[in-house]
């Protein structure tokens, strides 16, 4: 099933293929916003501490005789870029999950009609009607998932270093060292967890619909149906790990071949820029097929008349 699954989603990835195009522009956007919001900013509280700092007498005279102005002024100057870097987060985020809601409406409707493809308004259809399923979908699980960081950090410091710090002999110190082990390996499998829990609701909130705790239900209890459902997420995930890889490396050679050439490394960035979006885009597509057939919804075979 896996590799019918996969197969499935590179044909519903070909079908869709504008997704892989759409994701692109949203990388550019990306990275415009990044340049005015975070480097932009940035420059310029570089570049006016540089002046004070840059004359150390007038600076340490103006930190003597007046160290709340000069704080005042640089607190201005981080509060206005963390409140750019604020802005900049919010958005990204908001425009990935728009994206999201619209292209894995998308596939849905594809898996299930493959005579249903991509069209832009179909797409924004899909995007209004799912996103603020996502939104709060997203919310929730963002704020359990930094309820437990913290849970596990504190958990840990007092199984590990609080027990250090007492001094205690061996057998004290091997127990305080389990615990911390015990606790960061218990973490990581919880995080890998969630994390396999998040993608299987945003999946079942676009398909299924429903309200965000519905979709979480039917997530979970997909999963406790369908163990098999971690492992192609696991198998998915090694295979983005990997191809993500061999992309880097494929851009290191180029870029090692092309000795500086500005026409080779620009291709080589739009290639980059092509794959790392394909390759997300049928991680999404494969996520889908393997909920769709799950149920036994399986897509309508293609047909042509003669």
């Amino acid at each position: 099933m896996f590799l019918e699954a996969i197969t499935e989603g590179f044909r519903l990835t070909h079908r869709n293929l504008q997704l892989v195009y759409l994701r692109i522009v949203l990388i550019l956007i990306n990275i415009a916003v990044f340049f005015l919001f975070i480097v932009m900013p940035l420059f310029g509280v570089i570049q006016g501490w540089g002046m004070d700092i840059s004359e150390p007498g007038r600076f340490l005279n103006h930190l003597l005789h007046d160290p709340l102005g000069l704080i005042s002024n640089y607190l201005w100057s981080l509060l206005l870029f963390l409140l750019s870097f604020i802005i900049y987060l919010f958005f990204v985020t908001i425009l990935y999950l728009y994206y999201l809601s619209g292209s894995l409406g998308i596939l849905v409707n594809s898996a299930l009609d493959p005579s249903c493809c991509f069209s832009l308004s179909s797409f924004f259809a899909q995007a209004r009607k799912n996103f603020m399923n996502l939104i709060w979908l997203t919310s929730i699980i963002g704020i359990f998932f930094l309820t437990l960081i913290v849970i596990f950090f504190i958990t840990a410091f007092v199984a590990g270093g609080g027990m250090h710090a007492r001094g205690m002999g061996f057998f004290e110190n091997f127990l305080a060292s389990f615990l911390s082990y015990f606790v960061s390996i218990f973490g990581f499998l919880f995080l890998i967890i969630l994390v396999v829990v998040m993608a299987y609701s945003i999946v079942a909130a676009v398909a299924e619909g429903g309200d965000v705790i519905s979709a979480l239900k039917k997530a979970i209890a997909f999963l406790i149906d369908k163990p098999s459902a971690f492992l192609f997420y696991l198998v998915l995930l090694s295979g983005i790990i990997l191809a993500s890889a061999a992309v880097f490396l494929f851009e290191i050679s180029v870029s090692t071949a092309s000795d500086g050439n500005f026409a080779a490394a620009l291709l080589t960035a739009f290639l980059n820029l092509f794959l790392h979006s394909y390759i997300m885009v049928v991680m999404w597509a494969c996520l889908v097929v393997f909920y769709v057939r799950a149920f036994g919804r399986k897509s309508v075979p293609l047909t042509y008349d003669i």
